[in-house]
């Protein structure tokens, strides 16, 4: 939705958006012949090398990060600089100024200027008029909801073959100091994730609330399927488990906001005033960060969990700690007023509208991948669409992903983006 939204504004100011998912990053140029490229990283090399053919190209091209707050300093620095020599970026979209002086420093970009602050266009979905695009639904019960946020990204890889963490950790061990300590945080996130059921079956027992659980986007689902199949039929019916739906939403429409350590919804919930307490664990240093301590109610305990949840209810969080939680936010996630997303495409229509024209000699390569997603598009699939791999996963029976299906149910659909477009228009 914060890409959509970006997009809208873009209409707005005469530039035709198209979204597409990351892996359609070869198919873009067959298809669509843009001017203009925005991605959420440059650090692999497949796309360092291809940023510095859209140069050649005349194509410009941008970083808007997914994730943006870097609160150590060997993780500010790696991911403030570039790590191929061939790649080029023009502009860069930060979250905040913290990360906007390592990047200058770093030089990130040949142009210091053209490295903005803009905040996070994703949060604009906090402020009118976007926050209307959140149904506002409660529980026919009438319960107060309380929104149950898991962080455990990294509890899988406790289940796999080794070298599958060894290989996903491989590129930060040694920019990334703390990331040598992989097998523990994997170990420890594997923990924290079993140990959260316990503080949901505490929430549960006391059977005064409706649940909803909103596992990491990062997180299989799997996991929670299996213990909701578990619960006696009563106590279900006051759970729900929310893999898809947008956070705004979600965090709009409850009461009290429950995150795991180092969790950036915890953060959503402060621009919106909700009450919200923190689980803690093992205090392993990759997860929580002494610059986020105490700014939740903290709660290391499952049976500790309901009275500090009715206390929330009952009793707003005290004046000075909100002021406290106001200047993190305005440190770390940059201006707060509902317009990043309109900052990103002013900034992105200027530099169409300055650039001369390009020179897009394309190969054959490029037409039949461009010809691809446009044929996909007609038939509402995204470039990741896969049918072989989708039967063969039906006729398996697996309910875990293959990585390439589990990038498919992940993609967006051109119905979704057009979906997406008219609730923004509604709104406007």
């Amino acid at each position: 939705m914060g890409n959509a939204l970006i997009a809208h504004h873009l209409r707005r100011f005469g530039v035709i958006p198209h979204l597409e998912p990351i892996n359609a990053w070869q198919a873009v140029l067959g298809a669509h012949r843009p001017d203009f490229i925005v991605f959420n990283h440059l650090s692999v090399p497949h796309l360092a090398k291809y940023s510095r053919r859209l140069k050649e190209m005349g194509v410009l091209t941008a970083v808007l990060p997914n994730e943006g707050i870097f609160y150590n300093a060997p993780d500010l620095e790696y991911g403030s600089k570039s790590e191929n020599p061939e790649m080029h970026c023009d502009y860069y979209f930060c979250w905040n100024d913290v990360h906007r002086e390592a990047l200058v420093r770093n030089k990130f970009c040949s142009d210091p200027e053209r490295v903005r602050t803009v905040g996070i266009p994703r949060f604009d979905f906090y402020f009118e008029p976007w926050k209307r695009t959140a149904p506002r639904h409660r529980p026919a019960s009438g319960r107060p909801v309380i929104l149950m946020c898991g962080n455990f990204p990294l509890a899988h890889f406790q289940e796999m073959p080794p070298e599958e963490a060894e290989h996903f950790f491989a590129k930060w061990l040694d920019a990334v100091p703390l990331t040598r300590d992989y097998k523990n945080i994997v170990r420890g996130n594997h923990a924290a994730r079993t140990r959260f059921l316990d503080y949901l079956d505490a929430l549960m027992r006391i059977d005064k609330y409706h649940i909803i659980v909103r596992p990491h986007p990062r997180e299989l689902g799997e996991f929670y399927h299996r213990w909701l199949d578990k619960l006696p039929a009563e106590q279900r019916a006051h759970v729900e488990l929310a893999l898809d739906e947008s956070i705004a939403n979600l965090i709009l429409n409850c009461d009290l906001q429950v995150s795991c350590e180092h969790c950036t919804t915890a953060l959503e919930s402060w621009i919106v005033g909700q009450p919200t307490i923190e689980i803690v664990f093992e205090k392993h240093p990759f997860f929580y960060n002494p610059k986020r301590a105490g700014l939740n109610i903290e709660c290391d305990a499952p049976e500790r969990l309901p009275a500090m949840v009715a206390e929330a209810l009952k009793q707003p969080a005290p004046a000075a700690l909100k002021e406290r939680q106001q200047e993190h936010l305005r440190t770390w996630c940059g201006p707060m007023d509902g317009a990043s997303a309109k900052r990103v495409a002013r900034i992105i229509a200027d530099a169409v509208k300055a650039q001369p024209a390009k020179a897009m000699r394309l190969k054959l390569s490029d037409y039949r991948r461009g010809w691809k997603l446009l044929a996909y598009g007609m038939i509402n699939q995204p470039y990741t669409f896969f049918p072989v791999h989708l039967f063969l996963e039906k006729l398996s029976g697996k309910k875990t992903p293959t990585r390439k299906t589990g990038i498919y149910k992940k993609s967006i659909t051109p119905s979704e983006v057009r979906e997406a477009a008219a609730l923004l228009e509604s709104c406007a």
